[in-house]
């Protein structure tokens, strides 16, 4: 063997020894379980002051309807956001009423 051989196999833990990277893995039983359940999401808090003319369906919560007229209107956050009803409330006659 020579000497760049032996030096290679110096810097190799013994096994059952930990490494200097990351040690050794955890049985089985010690590890981190994936029966818990998801988290629930919260429900989304409306911070647009156009959400006080709509109420969000709960059976879509993508879809809000107007108070006043009782149209649907896109309101995914993710998608439209609120551009949608704004526009409707300020052309929505019925608002103007009340």
């Amino acid at each position: 063997m020579s000497a760049y051989e032996d030096k290679i196999d110096d810097d190799q833990p013994e096994e059952g020894h930990e490494s200097q990277a990351g040690g050794k893995k955890r049985p089985a039983s010690e590890r981190s379980s994936t029966e818990l359940p998801p988290p629930t999401k919260k429900k989304q808090i409306h911070r647009a002051e156009v959400w006080q003319h709509f109420i969000q369906r709960e059976d879509d919560p993508s879809i809000a309807i107007c108070r006043y007229f009782g149209q649907d209107i896109g309101s995914d956050s993710k998608k439209s956001g609120t551009s949608a009803m704004k526009n409707h409330i300020s052309r929505c006659k019925l608002h103007e009423l009340f």
